[in-house]
């Protein structure tokens, strides 16, 4: 059996604690390439485009377990009574204010990172509740929503921008205040 020095025997421990250590290392191409699932949550505070284009309303996204609700937390549209109620909805959302209603709900986790699917969305304008799923950006700030009855390829989509959740905390007029 061949006989080590002390320095040779310093280095094989030396190299082989390196080589254990690199092991651990997650590989970074993989760090790199791929956005992590946490980018691509749909919980936070989004704002909501028209038909038109145009800023509609900030919806908070919430979870629990895998289901999402959204619900309405300011009406943004210009000259939009505040306390403006859903006039044209049925049933026990009949006239009740458009803030502070959901209007998502069981929405749930797609079969990929960013999809979700099995939701249901209400237009507060028409009072109609359609079939919805939506998408998360590979960068989390934009949001692809699908309304539609039945088949997906007849509906409609609309892109919702991320907001940070301060926007909340300024009026109107990008204040400071309700």
């Amino acid at each position: 059996m061949p006989r080590h020095s002390s320095r040779a025997r310093a280095r094989l421990t030396l190299l082989a604690a390196l080589s254990s250590l690199i092991a651990c290392l997650p590989p970074l191409a993989a760090a790199t390439e791929q956005p992590s699932s946490s980018s691509r949550d749909i919980t936070g505070l989004w704002e909501a485009d028209s038909s038109h284009g145009h800023p509609e309303a900030l919806v908070r996204i919430e979870g629990y377990h895998g289901h999402y609700t959204g619900t309405v937390v300011r009406l943004l549209k210009s000259g939009t009574d505040p306390d403006k109620r859903c006039s044209e909805c049925s049933g026990p959302r009949h006239n009740q204010p458009i803030v502070g209603m959901e209007i998502i709900w069981n929405l749930e986790d797609g079969n990929e990172a960013g999809h979700y699917r099995n939701g249901k969305i209400l237009d507060p304008d028409s009072g109609k509740i359609y079939d919805f799923k939506a998408t998360v950006s590979p960068d989390g700030q934009t949001l692809s929503g699908r309304g539609f009855i039945g088949l997906s390829l007849l509906g409609k989509t609309q892109t919702w921008q991320r907001r940070d959740p301060e926007m909340l905390h300024h009026n109107d007029n990008g204040n400071k205040g309700p």
